[in-house]
């Protein structure tokens, strides 16, 4: 009786072996993987318990009062002369966290044209806390989009006029004694400002705004 051809390799094959160095570069690589994996994972549970602790709100602006004493549009060539006042209100309604305000400038806009920027001071603001900061803008500035001219010519009549009002801040939460995280946070506040003559600026009719902050 013939016999079956016997397998010349017994038992199961998986190929040649790999070269050590191989071999430690792929075990290198894991572990690198694996401490990747495992920082971000505890990064996300610090902030998880973070945010479990200290239930962190939005810091809050809003304008308080605004007046224009001039508000002046030229034409041939088109400049647009300026002053224009605000009270603006900050607060941090956090009871567990301070905030610090690295940098803080502000920028006046009409009819989607930038006349006026100016840097504010830097400041830390305890728990629970409201500072109020006075910006005001004045000068003149070149105007090149005739929609400006539009505009103005409609709100002129009213002697009220419609000022984006914009807060760039780079500012940090402070939680603790030690930890600090940092945010980008921009800022609008749309304001109906008055056009004041009579230099009473109080009744001049201006209403409180909220501003919409975004992190």
């Amino acid at each position: 009786m013939q016999q079956a051809p016997q397998n010349p390799y017994p038992g199961a094959y998986y190929g040649p072996p790999i070269p050590p160095q191989q071999a430690n570069y792929l075990n290198r690589r894991r572990t690198i993987i694996r401490a990747f994996i495992a920082f971000w994972i505890a990064i996300g549970i610090t902030v998880l318990i973070l945010w479990l602790v200290y239930r962190p709100n939005k810091i809050k602006f809003s304008v308080e009062n605004a007046y224009l004493t001039n508000f002046t549009l030229t034409t041939s060539p088109s400049y647009l002369d300026y002053d224009l006042y605000t009270t603006v209100s900050i607060r941090n309604p956090n009871e567990k966290i301070g905030v610090y305000y690295d940098r803080l400038e502000a920028s006046a806009f009409y009819s989607g044209y930038r006349f006026g920027w100016i840097p504010l001071p830097t400041f830390y603001q305890g728990h629970k806390n409201t500072t109020m900061l006075f910006p005001s803008f004045d000068g003149r500035s070149i105007v090149t989009d005739s929609s400006v001219s539009d505009t103005f010519k409609n709100e002129n009549a009213t002697r009220f006029f419609n000022i984006d009002l914009w807060f760039n801040a780079k500012i940090r939460h402070k939680y603790g004694s030690w930890i600090k995280i940092k945010y980008t946070v921009r800022i609008r506040c749309d304001i109906r400002v008055p056009l004041v003559t009579n230099g009473n600026s109080n009744n001049a009719g201006f209403q409180w705004t909220q501003c919409d902050v975004d992190y």
